[in-house]
């Protein structure tokens, strides 16, 4: 074959490959971009407040800077923190703040604390024993059967914490939060724990029985690393409480890996956390499901520490000048000061001298605002 046409071969040859080359770079340059952005969240049970909000995340963040949030369904916090830490294409998960002192206290991962670290502290549930009316306190379960929940479920985790904490060894009854209101109802279980935002629909319907009711979970020395302190409402619970009930609060955290700054993957959760922060609005718009409105990005969490890229981003929200009052507020502010003023000059014509200090600082404070 001559050179000429050994060339017009390779001619034509290249004219009917190249669009099939062009339309694999296409393609493949799409998949590039979509896993790039692509961000794993493991959560709990299909019914799980963890997956409310991983689906919410998904609603409002996807597509925002390219990310694209997948939740995945797991099998209950222990499972989920190996997931984050050794599954390959997880990148975070949805777990409760005490699951670092239940491994430990439990020999599983004893420096999991050194490799995870939390992006946001999410909404809190407060922990709910009910009992009968016969056992007056946690130290009268000794000995008997409660409800605390699957291994899997984040309730069994607090449960286990409060119980072991407190020294009060109980029999465990098996079933989920629906089965375990129908055991304390025929007698199959002496109390049940439920871990829910006040007011739970479950503990609504158990107030309704009125033969039960909260048993009072004190904060002590052993439990105060691990929880905040939270109060269930007589008003909330009237069939279950005359007044406040002490109890503890676990709070939900979206925990990543602990990556160093400058790598691939602290690029990738820089990101999704900047993408967080600034769609917090939207997650706050009371339209979602799961409850975004405690969430506050400075809180901190006994036990655990927030990746960098929020100490980065609350750095620079430091840095931000602040916004003064406009001209129309300060204008306002004078109206309302020159108003006071007045009202005040008249109410104390006829009054003792020794009234006049209450009403100096209202005024005190309007120029304070002025100034």
């Amino acid at each position: 074959m001559s050179i000429a046409l050994r060339v017009a071969c390779a001619f034509l040859l290249g004219i009917a490959v190249s669009p099939a080359f062009a339309d694999d770079s296409i393609e493949s340059a799409k998949i590039a971009r979509l896993n790039s952005g692509l961000i794993s969240v493991v959560t709990d049970a299909v019914d799980s407040q963890s997956l409310n909000y991983a689906a919410d995340l998904a609603a409002v963040l996807d597509d925002e800077d390219g990310l694209r949030i997948l939740p995945v369904v797991g099998r209950g916090p222990v499972e989920t923190v190996s997931d984050v830490l050794y599954l390959k294409g997880v990148d975070a998960g949805i777990v409760p703040s005490d699951i670092f002192a239940y491994m430990k206290a439990h020999g599983i991962l004893d420096d999991v604390d050194q490799k995870l670290a939390y992006v946001a502290k999410l909404g809190g549930a407060q922990l709910h024993i009910i009992a009968r009316k016969d056992i007056a306190s946690l130290a009268d379960l000794k000995g008997k059967r409660v409800n605390a929940g699957n291994v899997t479920e984040p309730r069994y985790i607090t449960a286990s914490m409060v119980f072991g904490t407190l020294g009060v060894a109980v029999i465990g009854v098996g079933g989920d939060e629906r089965a375990a209101l129908k055991q304390l109802k025929d007698g199959s279980a002496d109390a049940i724990v439920i871990l829910a935002q006040q007011p739970s629909s479950l503990v609504e319907e158990i107030a309704r029985e009125g033969r039960f009711h909260l048993l009072p979970v004190p904060l002590t020395s052993g439990l105060e690393n691990i929880y905040t302190p939270a109060m269930l409402s007589g008003t909330t619970y009237a069939g279950l409480a005359s007044g406040g009930v002490e109890t503890v609060s676990v709070s939900s955290l979206f925990a990543v890996f602990d990556w160093r700054k400058g790598s691939e993957r602290y690029y990738k959760l820089r990101k999704l956390a900047n993408a967080l922060y600034s769609r917090i609005g939207d997650l706050q718009s009371g339209e979602r499901r799961a409850q975004w409105a405690e969430v506050n990005f400075a809180s901190e969490v006994p036990g655990w520490k927030r990746y960098i890229t929020a100490d980065e981003w609350l750095a620079d929200q430091k840095k931000k000048p602040t916004a003064g009052p406009s001209p129309e507020d300060i204008s306002a502010m004078r109206e309302q000061m020159k108003t006071f003023s007045a009202q005040h000059r008249q109410a104390m014509t006829n009054q003792p001298a020794t009234v006049a200090l209450p009403y100096n600082r209202p005024i005190k404070w309007k120029e304070s605002q002025l100034q």
